[in-house]
């Protein structure tokens, strides 16, 4: 049996994909990158707690507070790239990539997934997907670490489509993105 479902992606949807995409980049930190942010929350936290420098009484900056001055920075950037980096990214990604645009259709069997836009046809197996992610009224479908189609919530027609889609790509065993766990062998049909 397939099932298909019919949406129109707008500028919103790609947002709100890009910034599911990149929460789960940063809930899933690189160790160098992890161990650094806590050696500089601990710099910091001694920065705070150590007794004045007498040397440097009247100083505004003082070498002591450099690692609570990096942290900071660290984690604006975060919130910087949220709020005002990915809208505008997406605006102009929505703007140059015409397949975005116009109706699309996703129809799914038990094998294979098939995307039909005004500008082409994308056939995968399920298999094919290297992970997924469902968070925020989103459904990631990943094809690498960094590309992705999208599938609002709002285009399924009922829950049930939707967890049908997650359970065809949990059948081969491609993983939840946020996880990055290797495939689980595939269950004989």
């Amino acid at each position: 049996m397939t099932t298909s479902i019919r949406m129109r992606l707008t500028e919103q949807d790609l947002t709100a994909a890009m910034r599911v995409h990149f929460m789960n980049a940063i809930r899933r930190p690189s160790p160098w990158l992890f161990w650094s942010i806590v050696v500089l929350a601990f710099f910091s936290l001694m920065g705070l707690i150590l007794p004045p420098d007498p040397d440097a009484s009247g100083a505004w900056f003082s070498v002591r507070r450099l690692p609570l001055l990096l942290l900071a920075v660290v984690v604006g950037a975060q919130i910087l790239a949220y709020f005002v980096t990915i809208p505008l990214a997406a605006r102009r990604t929505f703007a140059q990539q015409k397949n975005l645009g116009g109706e699309n259709e996703m129809s799914w069997d038990a094998t294979r997934i098939v995307s039909r836009g005004p500008h082409g046809v994308s056939d995968f197996a399920w298999g094919d997907y290297c992970a997924w992610l469902e968070r925020d009224g989103m459904v990631l479908l990943y094809q690498s670490d960094q590309l992705f189609q999208i599938a609002p919530a709002r285009a399924f027609p009922s829950e049930a489509e939707r967890r049908e889609m997650i359970e065809r790509l949990q059948e081969p065993g491609v993983p939840r993105a946020r996880t990055r766990a290797k495939r689980a062998p595939a269950k004989p049909a």
